[in-house]
């Protein structure tokens, strides 16, 4: 790469983006030959087809030391993760047995799950889990339930938000896509007595949180950890002075650790990253009533016990069927989410759609669900604009690596068909690859018509009117077939799926009948 002269500082070109580096990556910067004196450490803000910038936290650089020769930008692994987990793995292993640890290490009694008074057997959780919920609302008693009547909930959320804040030690909320498990998180807050921690692995997913507790009630007060130019749709629907919301702005306003730390203390409502939780002394020091932990299916065991070790009970909600922990090393590829939803009968699934198509629905529901979900909303409801739902456009192409231009040019075609046929707005057209070369090569195809172009991974906890995915192979490796990248893929669209493949990708795979399950159009332009 190199430095771009009169840019704003850090920002390098290239030839062509072949790399896999992300935004937020941790990367050195150096000349072929790394140095003490000659190498620089920094993070990725912003990347494309051309260009990155890349922010280095040094004072008083000369960057001027950047021009005139050309650098290499590579990944550094990061040590926070590991710090993070091993932290909670002490803090963990120290702590005094109880009824929460007892469920962590699997010594208590797995039959069973105390709500409340009420007591399931695991015979009895696993018939209703056969029958298509793991806890019906036959389980539950009426007076449970009696004169609980939220904001537009349906009667299983209004479940699992009982069974959340009734729990003894834990309880798990299996949120399939578009099944509304963020609105049943300011409920849950609403009613417990006693100090709260919110939790997740990205901050993006802390925000969501927070930015769904803001909706409502917009009087909702919290402290957040971070600071508020790092949030900021957060900061935007703050009533007050995000300085009192947000650790690092405290601490400049007052000019003092010591003022986060008596905030810590007096605020009922916590929210952090599992990362910050576990590394974070004062926060580490702070106890809590309940620790609800979003996207648990993301995070490792060792970070999840970051955010749970500091409450007296706590909450995982997740999806085990969409994107695991990104791991290197074996055994931390299952989730503790994953690990008690087969352990225990501590969970409610919740099984009313509200996001997609019917028609699209029934792709995931019928792969990746067994059959339990139901569509919340009507196909008029989510009507495409040119009235066929579910897509598939075969492109006669055998390619085996990890991109294909005929398929990427499909992908364009189709766009602006969309566009200009059906007067579909580029922003709400988003397009999926398992590559990242195929990404990239269909940014640069797409560039300035404002559609999203990203991997799965990237897209997961978004969505989109329409999706396009591009499988760039004509054969189904392991990596196009994951089972849980093809249903996060497959569950961002509302309205309209296109599956763009060679057609015996599916043929020879065991979702073959996705093909006839679909309209087949010979040509993108007949959308």
């Amino acid at each position: 790469v190199r430095v771009v002269p009169g840019a704003e500082p850090f920002t390098f070109e290239y030839a062509e983006n072949t790399s896999d580096l992300e935004r937020g990556d941790s990367v050195l910067i150096h000349a072929g030959r790394i140095s003490s004196t000659s190498t620089y450490h920094g993070y990725v803000r912003e990347i494309d087809t051309r260009r990155m910038r890349v922010s280095i936290p040094l004072k008083n650089l000369d960057t001027s030391v950047f021009e005139g020769q050309d650098w290499i930008v590579d990944r550094f692994p990061s040590d926070v993760t590991a710090e993070a987990s091993h932290t909670a793995l002490y803090d963990f292993l120290v702590a005094p047995m109880d009824g929460k640890k007892a469920v962590i290490l699997g010594t208590r009694a797995k039959a069973r799950d105390y709500i409340g008074d009420q007591v399931f057997s695991a015979n009895a959780l696993a018939a209703n889990a056969s029958s298509g919920n793991v806890l019906s609302e036959n389980v539950l008693s009426p007076n449970v339930v009696a004169g609980f009547s939220p904001r537009s909930l349906n009667f299983i959320q209004q479940q699992a938000i009982d069974r959340a804040v009734n729990c003894d030690v834990f309880h798990l909320i299996w949120g399939p896509p578009g099944t509304g498990k963020t609105r049943v998180i300011p409920e849950i807050v609403e009613r417990i007595n006693g100090p709260v921690l919110l939790g997740a692995f990205t901050n993006t997913a802390v925000d969501k949180m927070l930015i769904a507790l803001l909706d409502h009630d917009p009087s909702t007060r919290f402290l957040r950890v971070g600071r508020a130019s790092d949030s900021p749709e957060v900061a935007a629907k703050l009533q007050g002075d995000p300085a009192e919301f947000f650790t690092e702005n405290l601490a400049l306003k007052y000019g003092t650790v010591h003022a986060v730390k008596e905030a810590l203390q007096r605020t009922n409502l916590v929210a952090a990253t599992a990362h910050r939780a576990s590394t974070i002394p004062y926060l580490r020091s702070r106890s809590f009533e309940m620790a609800i932990v979003d996207e648990a299916g993301q995070l490792t065991e060792p970070l999840t016990l970051g955010l749970i070790l500091r409450a007296r009970r706590f909450v995982l909600i997740g999806d085990d069927r969409q994107l695991p922990p990104v791991v290197r090393t074996r055994g931390l590829a299952h989730s503790m989410f994953e690990r008690l939803k087969k352990d225990s009968g501590a969970i409610t699934l919740l099984d009313t759609q509200y996001r997609m198509h019917p028609q699209i629905m029934d792709i995931s529901n019928r792969l990746f669900y067994g059959g339990r979900l139901r569509a919340g909303i009507t196909g008029q409801e989510r009507r495409p604009p040119d009235g066929l739902p579910v897509v598939f456009i075969p492109v006669e192409s055998r390619r085996d690596g990890r991109s294909n231009p005929e398929e990427a040019g499909v992908v364009v075609d189709i766009v602006r068909s969309l566009t200009r046929d059906f007067g579909v707005a580029p922003e709400s057209i988003g397009v999926v690859s398992p590559f990242r070369a195929q990404v990239v090569l269909l940014r640069q195809m797409l560039n300035g018509v404002g559609v999203a172009v990203d991997t799965v991974e990237r897209f997961q906890g978004g969505e989109r009117d329409i999706m396009i995915l591009s499988f760039v192979r004509s054969r189904g490796t392991g990596f196009v077939f994951d089972d849980r990248r093809l249903n996060v893929a497959i569950t961002r669209a509302r309205r309209k799926l296109v599956l763009v493949a060679h057609p015996e990708l599916f043929q020879k795979s065991r979702y073959a009948w996705i093909c006839t399950f679909t309209e087949t159009l010979k040509t993108a332009g007949t959308i």
